[in-house]
């Protein structure tokens, strides 16, 4: 089965950033597509499910946002939740709604992006399905088949990244981009519900 993901992130009001994983490559192609945006900018990523548990649909999506004050914006026929955790980051939510499992769907949070140049933001996520599977967005090697979206932060004067071709040679962090990260649980499992921790610093640059 060909299982992806699509994240998708609008940078300011007028750039659209998105960031695309599929399996057993990295995938930010398309000309609209982007894998790194500008520090301090105001984003929306949108986590694009594309398929259910088998035959069983989504019925509750769960993303680790790494910082505080996440938003999680409102999707039709779900009720959002956004929580914060004792270690910095922002649980966001949707519960009560149902997407068929041959559906794509779409669950946006906002965010300011750090300010931190060279950060890898990592965004672990969890889909819970009605016949309690679950499918684990959560693995730190981007070539996996569930791995977990990223995206760099730029210079604040820096134009967004459509792929990692886009991203400048000594742009810090961008190794980051294609490189395996020791994520909390990298076997998969999803401890009482909760999702790993999905920030890591800059090491390259």
């Amino acid at each position: 089965m060909n299982r992806h993901l699509v994240a998708t992130a609008a940078a300011a009001a007028v750039s659209v950033v998105s960031f695309t994983v599929a399996a057993g490559r990295v995938s930010a192609h398309t000309e609209s597509d982007f894998a790194a945006v500008p520090a301090g900018s105001k984003t929306t990523l949108t986590l694009r499910p594309t398929h259910g548990c088998g035959e069983s649909p989504t019925v509750e999506v769960r993303i680790r946002a790494p910082f505080e004050d996440a938003i999680a914006e409102r999707v039709e026929g779900w009720t959002e939740h956004a929580e914060p955790d004792d270690e910095g980051n922002t649980i966001v939510s949707w519960t009560g709604g149902e997407l068929p499992p041959d559906e794509a769907g779409a669950f946006p949070i906002t965010f300011r992006v750090p300010d931190e140049v060279g950060e890898l933001l990592v965004f672990p996520a969890i889909q819970h399905c009605a016949n309690d599977e679950e499918l684990a967005w959560i693995d730190g090697d981007p070539e996996s088949e569930y791995p977990a979206p990223r995206i760099l932060v730029l210079d604040a004067d820096a134009e967004p990244a459509a792929s990692l071709e886009d991203v400048a040679e000594d742009a810090p962090g961008r190794d980051q981009l294609t490189a395996i990260l020791d994520l909390d649980n990298p076997d998969g499992s999803v401890p009482d519900g909760s999702v790993p921790d999905g920030s890591v610093p800059a090491t390259t640059g």
